[in-house]
């Protein structure tokens, strides 16, 4: 997990698997009795989001704001750990999304050098030069 971002302060997502652990520890709940208590969500998978490694689905998080009484302050601090993985300049398009009709996605239809074996290299060459031609 990284505990910091570049400029030294805690991340959003950090500070959210921070506050869920301080809040089961103060109720003194193991993570199987939270597990419990909040609808059967995996132990391990609470343990995850403690740790930092995973971040919670909303469903959780809306189970731990009513199960700890904190008045959607994780929810709150959910969405500010999905802002921040966004980059400043793609912040604007992402927002927009919701008004999209339709959203389209393009993929490589070759296998990246690192994965590439020598046969389909050789192979390769050969269709790329067919096609220029």
């Amino acid at each position: 997990m990284e505990l910091n971002n570049e400029g030294g302060k805690l991340t959003p997502r950090v500070r959210l698997a921070m506050r869920v652990r301080r809040l089961r520890e103060r109720k003194g709940l193991s993570l199987r009795q939270l597990s419990e208590r909040v609808g059967g969500y995996s132990h391990s998978y609470l343990g995850r989001v403690e740790l930092g490694s995973q971040l919670p689905s909303e469903a959780l998080v809306n189970m731990l704001d009513d199960f700890f009484d904190t008045d959607g302050v994780l929810a709150d601090l959910l969405e500010m750990a999905h802002d921040s993985v966004i980059a400043d300049y793609s912040r604007k398009i992402v927002n927009k999304e919701p008004e999209a009709e339709r959203i389209q996605v393009f993929t490589s239809s070759l296998v990246p050098g690192l994965l590439q074996t020598p046969a389909y290299a050789h192979a390769l060459f050969p269709a790329v030069i067919a096609r220029r031609e």
